[in-house]
This record gives C-alpha cells, sequence and structure tokens, in this order.
C-alpha cells in the first residue's frame, strides 16, 4: 500500500481525488 492510495482516500472525502494524482489537490498542494 503506497502513500499515494492513503492520500488517495483522504483526499476522496474532499472530492477531487483525482486532481490529488496528479500532485495538485484543491487547496493547491
Amino acid at each position: 500500500m503506497t502513500p499515494k492510495i492513503i492520500f488517495d482516500y483522504d483526499n476522496l472525502n474532499n472530492g477531487p481525488s483525482l486532481q490529488h494524482w496528479f500532485g495538485v489537490d484543491s487547496l493547491g498542494r
């Protein structure tokens, strides 16, 4: 289990999980 998947789950709660996969979050992370 890579950290990326864990971050994806956390971002799923926010909504745009696909954006997090690209390395860019709604918050601009």
